[in-house]
């Protein structure tokens, strides 16, 4: 029956041409919130501070999330205004950040564990299904009260085992979906698709392969910041990954 249950979203969604289509719908920018605030608490890097982060909390910035959903700014804020009186978020804004919570997500994450007496076995059993799948990221949205929200939160014992997924055109480059938050939050969606797909592209035309990808972008972006001075003490051991990133760079700005 339409408008009851609940489907799973994982956050690999995000990597899906569909979803990269602009402007957002309001529908896929609200379902992008609920993807984007962290399952369990943590700190944050934003803007050269470190926060406390709870749970459905995220900091970002109205620029950060016009800029992901292909808005302006004006209408990016009043969608968050608008889901502020219908009571989904609560919304806190400084001349740094804005810290968006989404309402009632620990009450319904805490709830999903007993969620299931009463749920279908057929529902059941395609939710074991997804977590066995998937092991991480995954969310639960409730089709019948537009207000509630299922998580299913990895167990810790699997966090160092996580997944990785293939980036990329070519789908060289190599992350986790925690190393994928990672870069997002520390550099912005915009950077962070950049930079995978000059490594992917350079690792497919070259053969070149790291053990570990996410190192090897944190690496050359810190290198890259770094590359005057290298330069001037005469450093000639750079990244290959940097100087092809400083020749395509060269070669769009003839």
């Amino acid at each position: 029956m339409a408008g009851e249950g609940w489907i799973s979203i994982h956050r690999q969604i995000w990597n899906n041409w569909t979803w990269k289509d602009k402007p957002f719908s309001k529908g896929q920018a609200w379902i992008d919130i609920l993807l984007l605030v962290n399952h369990n608490p943590d700190k944050v890097y934003f803007r050269d501070s470190i926060y406390d982060v709870e749970p459905g909390q995220r900091i970002t910035s109205e620029l950060q999330l016009s800029e992901r959903w292909g808005w302006s700014r004006n209408k990016t804020r009043r969608f968050l205004n608008d889901l502020e009186r219908e009571q989904q978020i609560d919304v806190k804004r400084d001349n740094r950040k804005t810290v968006i919570t989404v309402l009632n997500y620990t009450k319904y994450q805490k709830d999903n564990t007993t969620k299931g007496t009463t749920e279908s076995t057929t529902e059941r059993q395609q939710m074991v299904q997804q977590k066995d799948i998937n092991n991480n990221d995954t969310i639960m949205i409730n089709n019948e009260n537009k207000k509630d929200i299922y998580i299913s939160v990895p167990d810790e014992s699997l966090k160092s085992k996580q997944k990785k997924e293939k980036y990329g055109e070519f789908e060289e480059v190599c992350l986790t979906n925690d190393e994928f938050n990672k870069l997002v939050d520390k550099f912005g969606m915009h950077k962070t698709e950049d930079m995978v797909s000059k490594l992917d592209n350079y690792k497919a035309s070259t053969g070149k392969r790291y053990k570990s990808d996410y190192a090897t972008i944190l690496n050359w972006n810190r290198k890259n910041e770094n590359e005057p001075k290298n330069h001037s003490n005469g450093n000639t051991n750079s990244n290959p990954f940097a100087e092809m990133f400083k020749e395509v760079i060269g070669n769009e700005q003839d």
